[in-house]
């Protein structure tokens, strides 16, 4: 009986950690995602600028004015 009973007292806490476990990956794997976008976008606003940039020296070099 007293297998049993400890058996089952370590299972419920087993159960109890596991459950904080997995509540602090889900929120890590979310901000990893929030992240990882966050950066995609700065990183193609950047190429952006850079685009953009690199189209008016392209337009000023060829003598063509932006109206």
């Amino acid at each position: 009986m007293i297998i049993f009973g400890s058996a089952v007292v370590v299972i419920a806490l087993m159960l109890m950690v596991g459950a904080g476990v997995n509540a602090k990956k889900v929120t890590h794997e979310f901000w990893i995602e929030k992240i990882s976008a966050e950066k995609l976008r700065i990183a193609e606003d950047q190429a952006k600028a850079a685009q953009k940039a690199a189209n008016e020296a392209k337009m000023a070099e060829a003598g063509i004015m932006k109206m």
